[in-house]
């Protein structure tokens, strides 16, 4: 048992620390050995914890656009506001970070603070939820798929997506 206050080792059996006093409860790690929450299965700190995306390769083809309907969309550096993101096929993720009341920054990051990935590909666009934003923790981070003009709330921010035609001649 580790202590929850100072995260002293006791015996399995203790249940007060002896090392301050304090009560002794289990706690879990994932696997890198980052603490985890009682009611989480998937560490926030890992970034193994997104489902995998699947394998693309092909043009970038221009699919939508996104914008933010509900709030304000920043660069990466943080310094100035987008209009909105286009939305083309891409080996990785779009990631975005809901880092103030209404606001989110597009990430070149695979960090922790993510509260969403779109994920662009030719069969679907797909969306997932970062673990501090995500329904029911019980159920693990999945991509959900977006179809049409569809909006999405993570945390205080609106993400609305708008789809172009695509021509037929394109695979």
């Amino acid at each position: 048992m580790k202590c929850s206050v100072c995260y002293h080792d006791n015996p399995a059996w203790q249940k007060i620390c002896t090392y301050c006093g304090q009560t002794a409860v289990a706690l879990q790690l994932c696997p890198s050995g980052h603490l985890l929450k009682p009611e989480q299965t998937d560490c926030p700190v890992c970034p193994s914890m997104w489902p995998e995306s699947g394998q693309f390769a092909g043009p970038a083809i221009l699919r939508g656009v996104l914008w933010v309907d509900h709030g304000k969309l920043r660069t990466p550096d943080g310094r100035h506001h987008m209009p909105y993101v286009e939305l083309r096929d891409s080996e990785q993720p779009l990631a975005f970070l809901i880092d103030g009341p209404g606001s989110a920054q597009l990430s070149t990051e695979d960090a922790a603070p993510v509260g969403v990935k779109v994920e662009i590909r030719p069969e679907a666009t797909r969306y997932c939820l970062g673990p501090d934003y995500v329904v029911d923790p019980g159920l693990g981070l999945s991509y959900q798929d977006l179809a049409g003009e569809e909006r999405f709330r993570v945390g205080p921010v609106t993400f609305r997506v708008l789809f172009f035609s695509i021509p037929s001649w394109v695979s």
